[in-house]
């Protein structure tokens, strides 16, 4: 599944999970709507965090659906086209596809 990020919705606070994020998404194949939701206080939050920005590509290797468009924040996102998100907000071109033409694949 390839998807396109296209809104990052800010901080929200819920009592029982604590302080999460949305991410809404659209799949480029099908133009289907999907979203996701991450929590910095769980583990899978650093796969997303670093490729949490409107306008990147992601695929998805493991896709965990939660309902029908839902997707779990399980799933593992891996950027296609964009720019990395470091720990500072700063962002990094570092997509497959900027690193394939920079031939670092062979």
């Amino acid at each position: 599944m390839i998807l396109e990020i296209t809104k990052l919705h800010s901080y929200k606070k819920s009592q029982a999970e604590g302080t999460y994020l949305m991410i809404e998404m659209q799949e480029l194949k099908t133009r289907k709507w999907y979203r996701t939701y991450i929590n910095p206080n769980y583990h899978n939050f650093k796969r997303w965090r670093t490729v949490a920005r409107e306008g990147n590509q992601i695929a998805l290797m493991e896709t965990i659906m939660k309902t029908e468009n839902i997707i779990s924040a399980d799933s593992r996102p891996l950027l296609l086209e964009g720019r990395r998100v470091l720990k500072n907000n700063q962002t990094k071109e570092e997509s497959l596809k900027n690193l394939a033409r920079l031939g670092v694949f062979g």
